[in-house]
This record gives C-alpha cells, structure tokens and sequence, in this order.
C-alpha cells in the first residue's frame, strides 16, 4: 500500500503518519512534493492512497496534476481521504470524475475535520479536532483494510478555481519586516518564492496552501485577502516541526 499526500501545516503529513502506523500491511508514505518534476509516477502497489487538505472546497492542484501523472496498476483499489476545518466541498466527486478520466475508479472516500490553517475555529474546537484525529483515523482504517467499496454518487459540479492552473489567489506577500532567512523559499511546494535583494517575492505558481504565511519565523508574510484571515495567528500541527515540512520537499 502506498500513500500519496500533501501537507503545508502539516494535518495531512500526521493524519498520513498516524494512518501507516495504524495499517497491518506494508505501507508507504510519499509526498507529493517531492514528485513535482517526475513526468511519470509508477506505484508498486495497487492499493492507493490519496490524503490532502481542501483548499477552496476542492483538492489543491498540485494533487491534481500529481494523479494525472500516475500510471496505476490493474484493478487498483484507490482511496481518499481529506482534512479539512468546515466541509470537504465537492473534492470527492471531483476525485472521482478525475480518476475516471484516466480510467480508474475511486473505491472508497472519507476526510478528517482538523483546524484550519486559513479560516479559524474558536480554540476550544481546535483543541478537541487535535485530540480526536487519531481515534477518527482509527475508525477509517477498518474499511481500507477490508477494501470496502462505496457507491459514491451525485452530479459532478462545475470545476472550482484551484482546478486550471496555480495562482496566489489570496495575494500572498512579505511586508518589510523580512529578514530574508529563507524559511518560506525552503518550505513552498512549487518553489514559488524567491529572494531579491534580501527580500521574500512571491511569484503565481501559487497552492494557496499557506505554508510561507504559518512558518515564517517573523511573521512578515501575509495575505490580501481576505482581511479577517490577513494577519490571523500562525498554525502548525502540534506534532510537525520545520524540518518534516522541509524534507517533504525530497524523496
């Protein structure tokens, strides 16, 4: 078994993590980060696991273009999983319409309500989504072990924004407190962010997935939009340091 996922804050890498230890099988986690360039991803395995968060009710779009890049074993037993801090949105039909698309099915979906890293829950709600997430995995992996296979039905709706191309949506920018350290270069995903004359530039290859705005060590970078999120406190996973975001960079 193999378990595609992506992280920023890190509530996918620990669902990820937590969901390997729980399976009794050989079970692998690789990041979808560190596949980035690979024109074809060929898995080993033909039980197939995708965990990301939702941006914008939908999977980010480097998930997205990492699937398309898959070249999946016969008979597949493909499965979801999301995190996310109100509502999975559409991503599961979504999902589903993609991996048609390329002639696949998606046997089985699910998600895990954790706290948001855009939007914010009171902290009481965020404390007990935190101390739930386990025991919430833990109800899911049954189901995947047995390899149940929902019937998963509804109107596939219109495509969302994330699904054309990447962009920073939110206007995502470095004020001039940068101390040019580096740490939003090293953690962007789609190695967006450059610095220029000691400064952090942003460019549009853009996930939106927040990563430079929460580990910014100085709080210099910030969002546009919208304004009750602009300067909101910054968010990790309480069991993800830097470095595990960083090394998800690489294989």
């Amino acid at each position: 078994m193999i378990l595609y996922y992506f992280s920023a804050t890190g509530n996918t890498l620990t669902s990820a993590k937590y969901m390997q230890e729980m399976i009794n099988e050989n079970c692998r986690i690789v990041s979808v980060s560190a596949l980035k360039d690979a024109p074809v991803i060929d898995p080993e395995d033909d039980v197939i696991g995708f965990l990301f968060p939702i941006y914008h009710a939908d999977m980010p779009w480097l998930f997205r273009d990492t699937i398309k890049r898959i070249r999946f074993p016969e008979n597949s037993y493909i499965f979801s999983i999301a995190t996310f801090r109100g509502s999975p949105g559409a991503c599961t039909l979504h999902m589903k319409a993609l991996l048609e698309s390329l002639g696949q099915k998606l046997s089985y979906a699910s998600g895990i309500r954790l706290p948001g890293n855009s939007v914010m829950n009171p902290p009481y709600v965020d404390a007990e989504l935190l101390r739930d997430q386990k025991e919430n995995i833990r109800k899911i992996i049954p189901d995947i072990e047995n390899r149940v296979v929902q019937e998963i039905e509804g109107e596939i709706p219109e495509p969302s924004i994330l699904e054309a191309r990447p962009a920073n949506l939110r206007g995502i920018q470095a004020d001039e407190t940068c101390i040019g350290c580096g740490t939003c270069v090293r953690v962007c995903p789609m190695n967006n962010i450059e610095l220029i004359d000691g400064h952090a530039e942003i460019g549009n290859q853009c996930l939106t997935c927040l990563a430079c705005f929460h580990w910014c060590p100085v709080e210099a970078i910030f969002m546009e939009t919208p304004k009750a999120s602009s300067r909101r406190p910054k968010y990790h996973h309480p069991d993800v340091k830097l470095p595990d975001i960083i090394k998800a960079k690489t294989l």
